[in-house]
């Protein structure tokens, strides 16, 4: 209980630190407004004015004009019946609406209220006349508030006599062409009490909606989020002050594209004091914030809000634990000389260079932040005039000084490469006079291939000497040769690791150069049948295997994104290896820690265990 109450406090503490609720100005005359929904290129917006008895309700239409938004216009087929609670679909084609409207024309008199749809062809077409959705969603009750997704599947309020409390969302998937009988959420949503308005994003990732009467209530109807992670919803989390005041907040609509949460409340700030007059008077009754229904926006960081809202957020807090075990810094000399060749950078160089901005725009609380001294040996360095030993001390001397401005948070690992003259003496170096914690090979950017004898010579003399002093060790093991695979892993283990005493050894990239494809499913495979013998020499050292640069959502350096099926396997195998011999990386600047941890959960579709256990390896 009291870390439930710890998270429920970091997260209004969050909101409260980064929001500001603002109105929307060119309402203010409108009277009781509500309902706000938006077209996904974010140039339209539709909502409802209603009377103040409440006994007139009909939909508006708003479009963007420059900064702002045009006057208002009524939806053509509005106004004779209670029309509320619009929602555009994501091709801004559809308006799914709640309306009391009966069913056929020659009907005079409302009915209950049921869930409606207008069609147009085009953006600047005409509205068609409205078609109610019929069974199994509708019923001789009232259906509220729909909120469809990209699949179609429709979010809904109802009183079904099946339903959990007073009010209750309800799913309804869409399925061969129609709606599938609805299912009342689960207790994680909906309560014996009153849940009600659910946005629903159209990924079906997350939901905003009201609650009334729950246990952890500010006022008199909360907005709440929850998230979905493997087809199932989190449990729901208050969102809290400034957005949740002591009246009724509801109607909840997100904007990704912009970050925005616009909601609808009745709050009111209206204090009459004796000393006003009649003119003050009427000004604060007409006061934006006067109890009358109104509609408000503010900024919502929904990423850094999904960390704290879940389990994940029970067991560890981002801005204390965090490790990230693959970071990488470049020094200004090694930017400036890759730019001079022609690499790109999309970011600001600081991005790459300066450890304050790293640490601020990574995320993560510690890191292992490694030298990239090891390039210097690739032949974009051909030149005579190059002086390679003193850039390589140079780079590994930046990475040093970045760590001692964060000694607690930053384990500094040193690059080398073991083919190079002075490589034992550069590890000397930064082990014994900088006191580097770990050292990094790339047998990729050294071009190492243990099939031969002179490379597994000079691994194996840097490897002894990591074993001897209780260095850790940092591989990027894979040489990029075509026929690099269980070969290279046979001579790693059996005629250098099995001649060593325990070392521990962090192989990167899950053993082969980031995404997910046949080569890392051969390592991992012939990792697994060397491993399942216990008396193999592999099981004598501390191994693991980080996932940096591994469930790519986007291209990197020549590696293509995975696609759904590539995710789904990449999963199975994470749970093969088992989460224990997993460690979190990133790859930065490839991503951020909130930018992977989010690629974890809705790609790679990991669950919250499964994410505690992956981060709380150090």
């Amino acid at each position: 209980m009291r870390i439930i109450s710890l998270l429920l406090f970091m997260i209004i503490f969050h909101i409260k630190g980064n929001s500001q609720i603002t109105e929307i100005n060119e309402l203010l005359q409108l009277g009781n407004v509500r309902d706000w929904t938006l077209t996904p290129d974010g140039n339209e917006a539709f909502f409802t004015i209603q009377s103040i008895k409440q006994n007139i309700s009909i939909l508006v239409g708003i479009k963007k004009k420059g900064k702002g938004w045009s006057k208002p216009y009524k939806l053509p087929f509005s106004g004779k019946f209670m029309d509320l609670e619009p929602y555009i679909t994501f091709d801004g084609l559809r308006l799914y609406f709640a309306s009391n409207r009966p069913l056929s024309k020659k009907d005079l008199m409302p009915k209950d209220f049921d869930i409606w749809y207008s069609d147009r062809s085009c953006k600047s077409c005409q509205w068609s006349e409205p078609v109610n959705i019929g069974l199994p969603i509708n019923t001789s009750g009232d259906e509220y508030y729909p909120s469809v997704t990209k699949k179609n599947n429709l979010y809904f309020t109802s009183t079904y006599d099946y339903g959990k409390g007073k009010d209750d969302i309800f799913f309804s998937e869409f399925k061969s062409g129609s709606f599938l009988q609805p299912t009342s959420l689960s207790e994680s949503i909906n309560t014996d009490g009153y849940e009600f308005n659910a946005y629903v994003d159209p990924e079906e990732s997350f939901m905003i909606f009201s609650g009334f009467g729950r246990k952890d209530g500010v006022g008199h109807g909360d907005l709440y989020i929850s998230f979905r992670n493997n087809n199932e919803w989190g449990q729901a989390i208050n969102l809290g002050p400034p957005i949740n005041s002591t009246a009724l907040e509801y109607c909840p609509f997100y904007d990704q594209n912009d970050q925005t949460l616009y909601f609808t409340s009745n709050r009111s700030n209206i204090e009459i004091k004796d000393k006003d007059n009649l003119k003050t008077i009427i000004a604060k009754l007409d006061a934006y914030e006067n109890g009358m229904s109104r509609m408000y926006k503010t900024k919502f960081n929904l990423d850094s809000l999904r960390i704290h809202s879940t389990a994940l957020a029970q067991k560890i807090k981002h801005d204390t634990n965090l490790i990230d075990h693959h970071v990488h810094i470049m020094s200004p000399t090694l930017i400036r000389l890759w730019k001079a060749w022609g690499i790109p950078f999309s970011k600001p160089d600081p991005a790459y260079s300066d450890i304050d901005t790293i640490i601020t725009r990574l995320g993560a609380k510690q890191i292992k932040l490694i030298s990239m001294a090891y390039v210097y040996s690739s032949s974009e360095f051909g030149s005579k005039d190059v002086n390679f030993k003193q850039l390589v001390e140079d780079e590994n001397n930046y990475v040093a000084a970045a760590k001692m401005k964060y000694p607690m948070d930053i384990k500094a690992y040193f690059g080398i490469d073991p083919m190079s003259d002075f490589a034992m003496e550069e590890i000397k170096r930064c082990h014994e006079n900088l006191k580097m914690f770990g050292l990094k090979m790339h047998f990729n950017a050294s071009q190492v291939y243990l099939t031969e004898r002179k490379y597994q010579i000079r691994v194996k003399e840097v490897l002894s000497y990591a074993s001897e002093n209780k260095i850790p060790v940092l591989l990027h093991f894979d040489n990029s040769h075509r026929k690099f695979g269980m070969p290279d892993l046979r001579i790693l283990s059996d005629s250098i690791l099995a001649l060593l005493p325990p070392i521990e050894l962090q192989i990167a990239h899950l053993g082969t150069s980031g995404g997910f494809n046949s080569r890392t499913k051969l390592f991992i495979d012939s990792y697994k049948e060397l491993t399942s013998d216990p008396s193999h020499p592999l099981n004598r050292h501390k191994i693991t295997f980080d996932i940096s640069a591994v469930a790519l959502d986007k291209d990197s350096e020549g590696v293509q994104q995975l696609d759904e099926d590539n995710f789904a396997e990449l999963a199975k195998y994470l749970r093969q290896i088992g989460m224990g011999k997993l460690q979190f990386g990133t790859d930065y600047p490839l991503y951020t820690a909130q930018e992977y941890i989010k690629t974890l959960r809705e790609k790679v579709k990991l669950s919250d265990s499964e994410i505690i256990s992956l981060l709380k390896n150090k």
